[in-house]
């Protein structure tokens, strides 16, 4: 048999409220995201309660990342965990942003991280 995995609320309400934080969302736009109410997000975000897997699979797309990972903290295959974890989560949160803007201003983004490479 596998190793016992333990599922840990209060845990897993500190990294989506992380996540959230890095996407700089509210709570009401997080519980939106969610299909929840905003006090019952902020319920899950404080480890009070649990979530459907409704709202956990609404969260996990949310955010652009694993359900293990929102649940257990263990990083998606791929992905490196402890720092270089949270490395990552910024670096998928950068990249969906971008992918979200308009061309032109893509670009200009991307000049703009050339320049401060030079620096």
């Amino acid at each position: 048999m596998g190793e016992k995995r333990d599922y840990n609320r209060t845990e897993a309400g500190i990294r989506i409220r992380r996540m959230r934080e890095l996407y700089g969302m509210s709570r009401q736009q997080a519980a939106e995201a969610a299909g929840c109410t905003e006090k019952h997000y902020a319920d899950i975000e404080r480890g009070y309660v649990g979530m459907s897997l409704g709202t956990l699979l609404s969260l996990a797309e949310a955010f652009s990342v694993s359900v293990d990972y929102l649940l257990l903290g263990e990083a998606a295959e791929g992905e490196e965990p402890g720092q270089e974890g949270k490395g990552r989560e910024e670096e998928r949160v950068m990249l969906r942003m971008l992918d979200a803007l308009p061309v032109e201003k893509r670009k200009f983004v991307l000049e703009w991280i050339r320049m401060l490479e030079r620096v």
